[in-house]
C-alpha cells in the first residue's frame, strides 16, 4: 500500500493532504488482513519534491465535531469477544436480549445498537452502587480463577468460597443503595418527557455519566489476566442492624427517595386530586370506601375481591374474656397474611 502526504503553504498558512494506494490491483497484503483500503480521487505521489501550484479556487466552510456513531451489533459482538463476555454461542444471544427487554434499540437497516431510557437508567445506577455490576471486570477475575484451577495453583473449593463470598457483599452493599434504581429511572424518563430539573436527582445522573466515561475498554482490556476477585468486591457491610434500625434506616431511603421523585414531577397521587402537573404516566391511587348500607361481611368480601385475594378464612377464638377476630388471606400472588383483633 502506497501512501503520500502533501504539505502546502498558502501565505502564512500550512495545509496537508494524504493519498492513499494499493501497491497492485493483484492480491496483497490488505486483501489477506482483511483491511479496507479507500482509495483517495488523486495520487500525490505523482508530485514530488517542491513545486509552485496556482491556486485556481480558495472555500472557507465551518463544520463541527460530531460524536462517534453507537456501536454495530457486530461491534458489539467483537468487544465482548475480547473482553471474554459470553461464548461464540451464546454473544448472539445476549444482545437477543436486550433488545427483547427494551434496554437497547436495533435498527434493522443499519444493525447499530441504540441505548433505550430504561438501560441508560439501568447502567447508571449500577454504576453508582457497583461499577463492576456495569463493567466485564468481575467476569474476568472469575475467569482468572478457574484457569488458576487448572494451572493447579488454586483449589476449586477456596475458588467457590471466595466467588460465593464476593457475591454476598456485593448483595448486601447493592440492597443498601438499591435507592439509586427508582431514581435513576425516574431520571430517565423525565428527560425523556422533557421534564428533568436541576436537583440531587441529576447531580448523581451527571456523576455516574462522568464515572463511565472515565472508563477505558483498553485498560480494561489489559488488566483482563491480571485482575483478581478481591479487587471487584465492595466494602463488607457494617455490623449487623437490629429490626428497629433496619425500618429506621428504610424509612428514611423511602423518605430520600420520595424527595428526589418529587423533584422530577413524581409525587405521590392523593384522593381526590387527578395530579394535574404530574406526568402522563402517573396513575392516581383510589382507597377502598365502604358502603355503609351494606352488611360488614359483603364489604369484606368485595375488598378481598379487589385485593385479588385467592382464599380467606375467618375465626372468632375465645381468649380468656375478650372475643378476638382472626383473618388469614392468601393473595394473589401466593404471599400469606394473618390480621387478628
Amino acid at each position: 500500500m502506497h501512501q503520500a502526504v502533501a504539505r502546502v503553504r498558502l501565505g502564512s498558512v500550512d495545509f496537508e493532504a494524504k493519498s492513499v494506494r494499493k501497491a497492485s490491483q493483484n492480491f496483497t497484503w490488505c486483501d489477506v488482513t482483511g483491511d479496507n483500503v479507500e482509495e483517495t480521487p488523486f495520487d500525490l505521489s505523482t508530485t514530488l519534491g517542491v513545486v509552485t501550484c496556482n491556486v485556481i479556487n480558495a472555500k472557507l466552510t465551518q463544520h463541527s465535531t460530531q460524536p462517534p456513531p453507537h456501536l454495530s451489533e457486530s461491534e458489539l459482538l467483537g468487544l465482548m469477544e475480547s473482553h471474554g463476555i459470553g461464548t461464540d454461542a451464546s454473544m448472539a444471544q445476549h444482545i437477543g436480549n436486550i433488545v427483547k427487554r427494551g434496554y437497547v434499540s436495533l435498527d434493522g437497516a443499519t444493525r447499530q445498537l441504540t441505548p433505550e431510557p430504561i438501560g441508560l437508567a439501568l447502567s447508571l445506577a449500577y454504576t453508582l452502587v457497583d461499577p463492576g455490576l456495569a463493567q466485564p471486570t468481575v467476569r474476568s477475575a472469575i475467569e482468572n480463577e478457574c484457569n488458576k484451577i487448572a494451572q493447579g495453583t488454586a483449589m476449586k473449593n477456596d475458588v467457590v468460597r471466595r466467588v460465593l463470598a464476593t457475591f454476598e457483599r456485593k448483595f448486601h452493599f447493592f440492597r443498601k443503595h438499591v435507592d439509586r434504581i427508582p431514581v435513576m429511572l425516574a431520571m430517565a424518563y423525565a428527560q425523556q418527557r422533557g421534564h428533568a430539573k436541576e436537583g440531587e436527582s441529576l447531580q448523581q445522573w451527571n456523576k455516574a455519566c462522568r464515572a463511565i466515561a472515565a472508563v477505558a475498554l483498553e485498560d480494561l482490556l489489559y488488566s483482563r489476566d491480571s485482575i483478581a476477585l478481591e479487587e471487584t468486591a465492595r466494602p463488607a457491610p457494617d455490623v449487623e442492624e437490629t429490626p428497629q434500625e433496619h425500618a429506621e434506616r428504610q424509612c428514611s431511603i423511602i423518605s430520600r427517595v420520595q424527595a428526589q421523585l418529587d423533584e422530577l414531577g413524581f409525587q405521590a397521587s392523593r384522593d381526590g386530586e387527578e395530579g394535574v402537573n404530574e406526568p402522563a404516566a402517573k396513575r392516581p391511587r383510589s382507597a377502598f370506601t365502604p358502603d355503609s348500607n351494606k352488611d360488614p361481611l359483603q364489604t369484606f368480601h368485595e375488598l378481598c375481591q379487589l385485593l385479588s385475594v385467592q382464599s380467606k378464612v375467618l375465626s372468632h377464638p375465645q381468649e380468656g374474656n375478650q372475643f378476638r377476630c382472626r383473618i388469614e388471606l392468601v393473595l394473589g400472588d401466593g404471599e400469606a397474611r394473618e390480621f387478628l383483633s
